[in-house]
């Protein structure tokens, strides 16, 4: 989970939309988190409870759209809930809740605890008994890369919005409710507010208005943008990722992204899977399913060709600070972190973090963790650099932001392109 405390922790979902065109999408998986410190042994009393468990919700679920239940005696109890999009049929709902509790498996074969969220639907589970409690602690957000152009007035709008759906939500007795609000002759705004049926209407909306209040600071003019997606069925379906630098404007994100999609195609005409890097985004899709996994196969290095006068004390600076914003990308909402360092009088140290955001919190963690470790091989004692992968890279320079970008000896082209790569990767 978000939290290595799992011991304590409380699991809930609570999901909102707003987009000015469309509120359905089509059934993605969104996310997913695994326990990090209790796993149970294979093939021990917890996992028999598990599996007969998965069987009985993924069969309960699919009338309601909701289903609740626990098997077993502590310390080897599973409890678990499924829960559906509110507006999903029941065969619908099965087919995600059979694919959510089996993909949940995959991702998290030994942990005690799992959430994982799609398009329509949750699964999760745990040892601890989290019915009717609230979990403001496995959250995460994801917002549309453009902008309004009057944020002020439609930040109002959709909190308006919000606010009467979270009043119809707590009434409906399935914790479900979707509406629009007219913006002017042409535009429509669309919402929609759910919570797991585990909790009390009471409860319900006490959490739909605590996370309407974090609008300002989840979703408000920010700058960058991710998105991911996938199209089709096996074996042909296509899924695919677009992630912007975390200080990027959403014009800036627009650009880089189009010319990245355009520009992948004319090097990658005919291979299924290709990624493309740039300065301010990368592009990357393939037909296989490649969401929350890190990717070290796609991974190259850039880097000043001036040296420091003293490689070991800049090395082990530089290592301290892209640590440090290692743990801040961690806890950011866009896996992004940039900050500095003083070397002395005169001179600082900058350094940039960034995760593609289909990771989780830990896995984005764990990614960078493991191209920092890879500093003195790549680029030891060298002014600027970076590490790229394909889930999360690091940039570092001296003596200014400069040093992280292609101007000085870095290698980009005039338009950032990076590098590129087709094929071979899942």
């Amino acid at each position: 989970m978000s939290s290595s405390r799992v011991s304590s922790s409380l699991y809930f979902l609570i999901t909102f939309a707003f987009l000015l065109q469309n509120v359905l999408g089509r059934e993605n998986l969104l996310k997913h988190m695994c326990s990090k410190s209790d796993n149970f042994t294979a093939n021990g009393p917890y996992e028999s409870n598990l599996n007969k468990l998965t069987a009985y919700l993924n069969y309960q679920t699919p009338p309601t759209g909701f289903g609740k239940g626990s098997l077993g005696e502590k310390p080897s109890q599973a409890n678990g809930i499924a829960l559906c999009r509110g507006d999903m049929s029941s065969s619908e709902c099965k087919n995600c809740v059979v694919e959510a509790s089996s993909e949940i498996r995959k991702r998290c074969p030994y942990n005690k605890a799992a959430i994982i969220w799609y398009d329509n639907c949750l699964f999760k589970y745990s040892d601890k008994d989290f019915f009717g409690k609230i979990d403001s602690e496995n959250k995460f957000y994801m917002w549309n890369t453009q902008s309004v152009s009057d944020p002020e007035t439609f930040n109002q709008n959709t909190r308006e919005l919000l606010s009467q759906l979270a009043k119809e939500a707590q009434a409906d007795s399935k914790f479900y409710a979707a509406g629009q609000k007219e913006l002017n002759e042409s535009t429509t705004l669309y919402g929609m507010t759910q919570c797991t049926r585990d909790l009390s209407s009471y409860e319900c909306k006490k959490c739909l208005d605590g996370i309407i209040g974090e609008l300002p600071d989840c979703c408000d003019g920010k700058q960058g943008g991710f998105g991911k997606g996938s199209l089709g069925q096996k074996p042909n379906q296509a899924n695919g990722l677009a992630l912007c630098r975390g200080d990027m404007s959403s014009s800036d994100c627009k650009s880089c992204v189009v010319e990245a999609s355009s520009e992948i195609r004319k090097r990658c005409p005919n291979n299924k899977a290709a990624i493309i890097w740039y300065d301010n985004c990368l592009f990357k899709y393939s037909d296989k399913d490649f969401f929350g996994k890190i990717d070290n196969q796609n991974k190259f290095y850039m880097y000043n060709t001036r040296s420091v006068s003293d490689p070991k004390a800049f090395n082990q600076n530089t290592k301290e600070l892209l640590s440090q914003l290692a743990k801040d990308a961690q806890a950011d909402s866009k896996l992004y972190a940039v900050g500095q360092m003083g070397l002395d009088g005169s001179t600082e140290l900058y350094g940039l973090t960034q995760c593609t955001r289909d990771l989780s919190s830990y896995d984005c963690k764990k990614c960078l963790d493991g191209i920092i470790g890879e500093l003195p091989s790549c680029c030891d004692g060298k002014q600027g650099g970076r590490v790229i992968s394909g889930s999360c890279w690091k940039a570092w320079g001296k003596p200014s932001i400069s040093s992280l970008d292609g101007n000085i000896g870095i290698g980009s082209n005039e338009k950032g392109l990076q590098k590129g790569s087709c094929g071979g990767f899942s």
